[in-house]
C-alpha cells in the first residue's frame, strides 16, 4: 500500500502540479512551502519503504533457511 501511495504521488507530481500555480507571488510562496514539506515527507516515506522492503526480504530468506530440508533435524531414535 505504501509503495502504491508513493508511486501515485510521483505520478501526480509529474502531471498535476501546474494546478497549484496561482500567478500570485504570495500564494505561490505558500504553495511552494507546503509542497516542499510534502516532497520531504514523501522522500522520507520512500526511504522507510525501501528499509521495510529490505527487512522483509531478509526475514523471508531467514524463514526459507529455517524451513529448508537441509536445516531439518534427523529424528533421534528412541532409547533402547
Amino acid at each position: 500500500m505504501l509503495s502504491l501511495t508513493l508511486d501515485t504521488f510521483e505520478d501526480f507530481t509529474k502531471g498535476e502540479l501546474g494546478y497549484f500555480e496561482t500567478n500570485s507571488e504570495t500564494l505561490d510562496k505558500f504553495w511552494s512551502t507546503y509542497l516542499e514539506s510534502i516532497f520531504e515527507d514523501s522522500a522520507s516515506l520512500r526511504y522507510w519503504q525501501r528499509m521495510l522492503s529490505q527487512r522483509i526480504q531478509t526475514f523471508d530468506r531467514m524463514k526459507d533457511g529455517v524451513s529448508s530440508p537441509k536445516m531439518k533435524l534427523k529424528p533421534t531414535p528412541p532409547p533402547p
